[in-house]
């Protein structure tokens, strides 16, 4: 029989070409969409595994499988293609963009994939440490900066053309909610695209009961858990409720599920 380093050794070798594989595919979709879609060339640190963070500072803000070149780069290809996708087919086309604002941008997996594009970018988080690495990998590129737990944001009224929010409102206190839509629609053109993820039901909510969860959806029409910090807490609402939290500042144009992954709501600013 194998021991257990054994077969830790193979399933890490069999993750390792997987990520490749993936990144060999996503490269080449990203390649073409870029080609096809907007006439342009993509950007070298779009894929390059040399710009990659290290362990220490991956772990700040996710999960240290991200820290393999291979795993964070094409884990970014894959999401801008979804949401480059979905602008598409809202008729929303990025070349026209004055301004993109990553609201959450961590180390900037996402963000590297605007570059080819002639909008002015900005990115803000509120972890320091990632922070001050983004500012130092892509501040000739992008305008980064470092923002609070609560609003306000440090930007304009009306400022940006399109919004986008990976895995942050999944992490946002309930309480705190109504402030961060309503902040986004401050700094949202009339007009701009949102896109923010949300947790599905089956990838992300396993660990929860049943019963606990078909009382708490009948109840509130969310459920919280995990601990107050940032990184921990965790928010999943029904596709009704977060129309009901967004509505009032945003049409929502579209509810889509994605997979293995989490799921998107594209608004366009009223």
């Amino acid at each position: 029989m194998l021991s257990w380093r054994k077969k830790r050794g193979r399933r890490k070798q069999g993750d390792a070409e997987h990520w490749l594989k993936e990144r060999e595919y996503w490269s080449q979709r990203m390649e073409s969409w870029y080609r096809d879609k907007y006439s342009l060339e993509l950007d070298s640190m779009q894929d390059d595994p040399g710009q990659v963070p290290s362990l220490e500072l991956i772990t700040e803000i996710q999960r240290k499988g991200k820290a393999e070149p291979n795993t964070f780069l094409a884990s970014g290809q894959r999401t801008v293609l979804e949401y480059l996708e979905e602008l598409n087919d809202h008729g929303y086309d990025p070349r026209d963009f004055e301004r993109i604002l990553d609201f959450g941008v961590g180390l900037g997996r996402l963000l590297r994939h605007y570059f080819p594009f002639p909008a002015e970018l900005h990115g803000c988080d509120v972890t320091e440490k990632v922070v001050n690495y983004s500012q130092g990998i892509y501040g000739q590129r992008a305008r980064i900066v470092q923002s609070r737990l609560t609003p306000p944001l440090p930007y304009e009224d009306q400022y940006f053309d399109y919004i986008y929010a990976n895995s942050v409102f999944t992490h946002i206190q309930h309480d705190l909610l109504p402030d961060w839509i309503a902040e986004l629609a401050r700094v949202a053109r009339p007009g701009a695209c949102v896109i923010v993820t949300v947790y599905g039901t089956n990838r992300y909510l396993g660990h929860v009961p049943e019963r606990e969860f078909d009382q708490r959806i009948r109840q509130q029409g969310y459920l919280e858990w995990g601990t107050g910090h940032v990184k921990q807490n965790c928010l999943y609402a029904t596709p009704g409720k977060l129309r009901e939290w967004w509505g009032s500042h945003f049409e929502v144009l579209e509810y889509r599920p994605q997979f293995k992954d989490q799921d998107h709501l594209v608004m366009r600013r009223s």
